[in-house]
């Protein structure tokens, strides 16, 4: 019969602890570094419960015109379109996307766009009937025309709702070889994440509840 000394006991007890501090302290900086992701789509595959599209396929993979992976690829005839559905941004937040429009001279995936009757507006609803424009690719900006571009915009004022949504649309396009664009790698963001702490500043959460722990079992 084995019996345990006071001393032994109390090192069982500090073990078990330790081991829940540290798997409490992993999970708070896991839970901390995730927060505030409402919705994020890279088109590997595509989130097919999230968007309405036409005229526009995933497209992008090995192909060294896309830039990363896939992306939704805007080259059928018609309105060329994509809408998320509604997510509840009552508290303030972002959202960013990459965007490429082809632009002279012409590629084999990104023919030019030929002025502002064929850009692409950005906009937002939160009915999901009446959009408002929150931007305006304007083709002829060489600042982001011909390349890919990341982009971001705040959620604020009348976009904070509970059921907002986001739409690309191009005003117009002269058919499937002309006029294309893409997005990729989508992603609403709220705001708790933009106050998530460093991870230097995780660590040394994680090594005082360590070290707490490990004092009030030393003695």
């Amino acid at each position: 019969l084995h019996v345990r000394s006071r001393r032994q006991r109390q090192m069982c007890i500090r073990d078990r602890f330790l081991k829940a501090a540290i798997i409490g302290a992993a999970f708070t900086i896991s839970s901390v570094a995730n927060a505030g992701i409402i919705f994020s789509d890279n088109f590997d595959p595509i989130s097919t419960a999230n968007w309405t599209v036409s005229n526009a396929r995933v497209l992008g993979d090995g192909i060294t015109e896309f830039y990363d992976g896939n992306a939704l690829y805007f080259d059928g005839s018609g309105s060329r379109f994509a809408h998320t559905s509604g997510f509840d941004l009552t508290q303030g937040e972002s959202i960013s996307f990459y965007f490429r429009q082809g632009k002279s001279p012409s590629t084999k995936y990104f023919e030019n766009t030929d002025g502002l009757s064929e850009a692409m507006d950005f906009s937002y609803s939160v009915d999901g009937t009446n959009y408002t424009t929150i931007f305006t690719f304007n083709p002829s900006n060489n600042n982001y025309n011909g390349s890919w571009q990341q982009f971001s915009f705040d959620i604020n004022g009348a976009m904070l709702s509970s059921s907002t949504s986001f739409k690309w649309q191009q005003r117009d396009n002269s058919g499937s070889s002309y006029d294309h664009w893409a997005i990729d790698n989508v992603a609403i963001t709220s705001a708790a994440s933009a106050q998530a702490p460093e991870p230097t500043s995780l660590a040394i959460l994680a090594l005082g509840i360590l070290g707490f722990t490990a004092r009030r079992f030393k003695k």
